[in-house]
């Protein structure tokens, strides 16, 4: 996975991954861009493009609740 530092299988369905990379790499680019911050949480922002990456690549939807 290219946003994670590391990836650990925890069970079929869940896993523990390192993003403190991908979340700092967000960050400069948010503060270049927008000059600060702006109330963007960056670690949501790769939450979400992790997330949205294993549904592209599985079909599956997850649980909505």
């Amino acid at each position: 996975m290219s946003l994670a530092d590391d990836l650990q299988a925890v069970s079929v369905d869940e896993a523990l991954i390192e993003v403190t990379s991908a979340v700092r790499a967000r960050d400069e680019i948010s503060l270049t861009e927008l000059g600060e911050n702006h109330g963007h949480d960056s670690a949501k922002v790769v939450a979400e493009s992790i997330r949205d990456a294993i549904r592209e690549a599985t079909g599956c939807e997850g649980i909505h609740l």
